[in-house]
Formats: structure tokens, sequence, C-alpha cells
């Protein structure tokens, strides 16, 4: 386990390294959501955004199903403060395009307790979940019904700009609502 500073200051490094998470090209793009219905980055104006990539089918428990519970017990955590901030949203990018449609998406969604307020699961284009994933410093690629991959949660402040970036996995969670906290406060002033 990686203490909060080694965690936080190799964090701080990859943002300083990576200028903007989502690419303006894909700011208005519409993915899909896991109700068939369009989202864009651009419908969470005024939110910090918290994201991630993942595939339903991994079978590693400490890989996506630990990101995914990261963000269970983190959406968790932050409803449950008491004059919490509510501009806050949670989105899960597939990289499985093929297999992931919104109905498995939505399945899987309902394993983790999640609430459609805050957390939304994304699925769309194999170009441009790989453009999106590229600019957000995540690579993978398919090895046979698998993935080789990296880890990657971003954090984007209120104006969408790139505030924190986790580049591993394991339990992120009260960093995750740490990051989610300041990224929610920041204003335009």
């Amino acid at each position: 386990h990686q203490s909060y500073e080694s965690v936080t200051m190799s964090a701080s490094a990859a943002v300083n390294g990576v200028q903007s998470a989502a690419p303006p090209s894909l700011l208005d793009f519409k993915f899909t959501n896991e109700f068939g219905r369009p989202v864009s980055f651009n419908d969470f104006k005024g939110q910090a955004v918290a994201f991630t990539f993942f595939f339903t089918r991994c079978p590693i428990p400490e890989y996506y199903p630990r990101l995914m519970k990261n963000f269970s017990e983190g959406s968790q955590k932050l409803k449950a403060m008491p004059n919490a901030p509510t501009n806050w949203q949670l989105l899960a990018i597939s990289f499985d395009t093929a297999f992931d449609t919104p109905e498995i998406l939505r399945a899987y969604a309902r394993q983790y307790d999640y609430d459609t307020n805050h957390w939304t699961f994304l699925t769309g284009p194999p170009d441009k979940i790989a453009e999106l994933a590229n600019a957000s410093g995540v690579t993978y690629k398919p090895d046979g019904p698998s993935f080789n991959h990296d880890f990657r949660t971003l954090v984007l402040d209120t104006r969408g700009r790139l505030q924190m970036n986790f580049p591993i996995g394991g339990n992120l969670s009260d960093l995750l609502v740490g990051e989610i906290l300041k990224a929610a406060a920041v204003t335009n002033h």
C-alpha cells in the first residue's frame, strides 16, 4: 500500500504531465449511458467530475471491481457528509465497447448500489473511447476476451480543468472524496 503522500505526489506529477483529460473535441461528443441516452462531458459543467475507465468482464477483484468499489464507497461517504456539496458526478467509462452495451452496464451498475443522480456508466464508439482514454493517459489493448491495461482515475474541477490524476488502482475512496470536495468548491472567481 502506498502512503497518502506518495500517492498525492505521484498523482500531482501525473496531473502536471496531462494538460487536459477531455480534449475540446470530445466535450460535446455524446457518449451513451447505461440507459441508452446521450451524455457529454459538457452536460456536467459546474460539477466536479471523477472518471475512470474499466470493463465489466474484468476477472481480477483488485482491478476494476476495486475501482467501482472506490466510486461506490466515495459516493456513500459524500452523501453521508453534513453540508456536503451536491455538484459532483462519477463517470465509469467502458473500453469494452463491443460487449458493454447499455443493458450490460446497467446490470453491472446495480451491483454497486449506485445513485443515478451522481454516477453514470458510459460507452460509445471505439474510436471516441480510445481518443478519450489516450488524452487521459490510459492505455489498453484487447488480449483474447480480456484487455491489457493500466489504471487512471481523474478528477476535473467545476471548470472542467484536470485537478487530480490517480495513476494507480487500489483503495482510493478516501483520497477520491477529498479531491471531489476540493474540485466541487472551485469557483470561477
